[in-house]
């Protein structure tokens, strides 16, 4: 059948020719605003220039580029013409090249593309990498031919693109979507929404991970409505720009990971009217874990200025569902859990607590599965009991692309074992953590997170820049390792007393060893989180940069 993913925009280029498809915010030299019938009529054109290079059906087209028209043209120009794209970060000034490239490297190896696309900035590291045919996404844009090809027929079940895992210096996981996978995940997840032709999706997310993929450019593409796209960098610089068009923009979405919550409402500095905000729909976080704090604060900071009520909603997603598994409902108020932390760290299950004390702690639902989603908890383990949650429906990817191994791990007996621990508690979902970030010391369960969210609050301790994990000891128990970047307003000794006490009178146990680091030096993935198996592993090879000479007083 012809490809059914571009009926909306074959259908908009004709009907509505000169409306937004995509608008380019805070784009060097690329701000732009590209119409229905300008996208449809460019990525034919780039399909064309695929062809010319050799692409055929069916081969892999690596795509390392920022926000800009090039990059959205060479994603939607390969699946025109059958190709099957896949979106990676180029490297930034404050990563490691070579780590970026040695992973990179190895990726390449594995997955044989046919031909990369790169920016013109990262041109020379992504030719360093070995591949035989390169374009940059310039050249893309200024492409002219006179040969426009119709979108290939596709079979449903042929991959519509790779989702790659975000990471630092490891083999990220190609997961395989196929066109039948994305629409049904599309529709449904669109549905649940309450996405329309009305709408207006608003973003600066990165490209190259499923929430700004997914979310905010192919859902938006299969309902044919228009983006506006803010480069992330832009943002990151001045994150009022997002709230402005906001405002501008009526039925407005918008997906944020959690932290920018709280990054909006600091710093975004703009006057705005009482009703500025009443058109939004809906700024949904997409982030595990959420916080309620964080959301609230949004929800002071612009709630004066017309931002509805229950506006702010929790999507609960994974690139191996294509992106989401459960919502909270539209228009209805999202309520934490209140719940007894020592019960849950011991014992791993819910029991309510009737009223806050230094030892509960709000647990955020992330809502309902989407239609077609079964979720269960471990074995089937009853409401309150916390297990990995495991999913299973009709847009659950089939693997990762040539990863034979990892795959039979993951997909078992037709379901997906995610890797998040969480528990239902009258029928919601509610997400406490990662397996891989779960800390067992002395038989307690403690979440790396709920220990980096309490240390982001100690003076001298950099907000945000913490990292928690366990480490083997001989005992077969883990030790709890804390890495923080120090301010320099407080002495190192002083500020690890400090960070020492604190934790021990919330959680009972106390960090056998706290680095200081120094500043903007602990490892982040490519998502901008920071790594935690990255730092454990340079805490254990003594590579950290410290804020102090020595590793003394560790207990390794």
């Amino acid at each position: 059948m012809a490809n059914p993913f571009f009926e909306a925009l074959t259908g908009k280029s004709k009907n509505f020719p000169e409306e937004v498809c995509f608008d380019l915010h805070g784009i060097a030299g690329h701000e732009k605003r590209l119409t229905f019938s300008h996208v449809h009529d460019r990525i034919s054109s780039t399909a064309q220039m695929y062809i010319e290079n050799g692409v055929a059906k069916g081969d892999i087209v690596l795509i390392f580029a920022q926000h800009s028209e090039g990059m959205l043209l060479a994603f939607f120009g390969a699946q025109w013409m059958g190709a099957v794209p896949a979106f990676m970060p180029p490297p930034t000034i404050k990563q490691d090249v070579s780590a970026w490239a040695k992973g990179h490297k190895r990726l390449i190896d594995r997955i044989q593309p046919h031909l990369v696309v790169s920016e013109p900035s990262s041109l020379e590291h992504v030719k360093a990498l070995g591949v035989d045919v390169i374009v940059s996404t310039d050249e893309i844009e200024v492409f002219q031919t006179p040969k426009r090809p119709t979108a290939v027929p596709v079979d449903l079940d042929n991959i519509a693109f790779l989702q790659h895992s975000s990471g630092t210096t490891g083999l990220k996981k190609g997961v395989t979507v196929t066109y039948r996978q994305l629409l049904s995940q599309l529709d449904v997840y669109g549905d649940a929404i309450g996405i329309d032709d009305t709408s207006n999706v608003i973003s600066w997310l990165p490209i190259y991970h499923d929430m700004g993929l997914v979310a905010a450019t192919l859902l938006p593409m299969r309902k044919g409505v228009p983006v506006r796209l803010i480069d992330t960098f832009a943002w990151l610089s001045n994150p009022g720009v997002l709230i402005s068009l906001l405002e501008k923009h009526p039925n407005a979405y918008c997906w944020l990971p959690n932290f920018a919550f709280n990054y909006l409402a600091k710093r975004a500095r703009l006057d705005l009217s009482e009703n500025a905000l009443s058109g939004v729909r809906a700024v949904i976080n997409c982030s595990e874990p959420c916080k309620q704090d964080d959301m609230h604060a949004f929800e002071t900071r612009f709630g004066p200025h017309g931002l509805p009520a229950n506006a702010v909603q929790i999507c609960y997603a994974a690139a191996e569902y294509v992106f989401a598994i459960a919502q909270t409902p539209r228009r209805a108020p999202i309520t934490g859990l209140l719940v007894d932390a020592h019960i849950l760290e011991s014992e791993r299950r819910v029991v309510v607590a009737h009223e806050a004390t230094d030892r509960s702690k709000v647990i955020m639902p992330v809502g309902m599965p989407i239609e077609g989603v079964d979720i269960r908890i471990g074995d089937n383990l009853q409401d309150g009991n916390v297990g990995e949650v495991v999913i299973r429906g009709p847009s659950m990817c089939g693997g990762y692309f040539r990863n034979e191994e990892t795959t039979k791990r993951k997909f078992v007996d037709g379901w997906y074992q995610t890797g998040d621990l969480g528990f239902k508690y009258e029928g919601v979902l509610y997400i406490t953590g990662r397996v891989d970030d779960l800390i067992i010391v002395r038989g307690k369960n403690l979440y790396a997170h709920d220990i980096e969210q309490l240390a982001s609050t100690i003076p001298g301790v950099k907000p945000g820049r913490t990292t928690a994990f366990g480490v083997d000891d001989a005992s077969g128990t883990q030790q709890l390792i804390l890495a923080v970047e120090a301010t320099g307003e407080v002495a190192v000794r002083a500020l690890k007393a400090e960070i020492i006490g604190r934790i021990n009178d919330s959680f009972g146990i106390a960090p056998a060893h706290v680095v200081a680091v120094r500043a903007n030096s602990l490892v982040k993935t490519t998502s901008g989180k920071i790594s935690r198996s990255e730092n454990r592993k340079n805490y254990l090879t003594r590579s950290m940069d410290l804020a102090e000479l020595d590793f003394e007083g560790s207990r390794l």
